[in-house]
C-alpha cells in the first residue's frame, strides 16, 4: 500500500469514530433529557391528583360564586393534565413541552386566585 492510501484509511478511521462518538453522546444527552421529563412528570402527576383533592373537597364546601371557579380549575386542571399526557409522548420536542408551560401557569394562575378568595394564609398554600 502507498502512503496516500494508509493516510486517507486513517484519516477516514479517525472520522468514523469521531462520528460514532458523536453519535453516541447525542443520544446519551436524550435519554438525560427523558429521565428528566420522567421526574418532572412524576411531579406534575401528583401536583394534579392534589388539585383534583382540592376542587373535590372545595367543592362540597362552596356554594354560588365558588362553585363556577372550581368548575373553572377543573377544566383547567383537566387541560394541564391532557397537555401533561401530550408531552409525555414525545418530551424532546419543544412544542409539547411549551403546551405544558402555558397550561400549568394558567392552572396556576386560577388556583392563586381561588385561593387568595378565600383568604386563605400563604403557611397554608404550601401544600397546593
Amino acid at each position: 500500500m502507498s502512503t496516500p492510501v494508509i493516510v486517507a484509511l486513517a484519516v477516514g478511521a479517525v472520522l468514523a469514530l469521531w462520528v460514532l462518538g458523536a453519535y453516541n453522546r447525542l443520544v446519551r444527552h436524550r435519554n438525560a433529557v427523558l429521565k428528566a421529563f420522567g421526574a418532572l412528570h412524576e411531579q406534575l402527576t401528583r401536583r394534579h391528583l392534589q388539585v383534583h383533592d382540592l376542587v373535590a373537597r372545595a367543592t362540597n364546601v362552596a356554594a354560588g360564586d365558588p362553585r363556577v371557579r372550581l368548575q373553572s380549575i377543573a377544566a383547567t386542571h383537566e387541560a394541564a393534565r391532557t397537555a401533561a399526557d401530550y408531552a409525555k409522548a414525545a418530551p424532546i420536542d419543544a412544542a409539547r413541552v411549551s403546551v405544558v408551560d402555558r397550561a400549568e401557569v394558567a392552572l396556576s394562575h386560577r388556583l392563586g386566585r381561588f385561593i387568595a378568595s378565600l383568604g386563605i394564609a400563604p403557611a397554608c398554600r404550601d401544600d397546593v
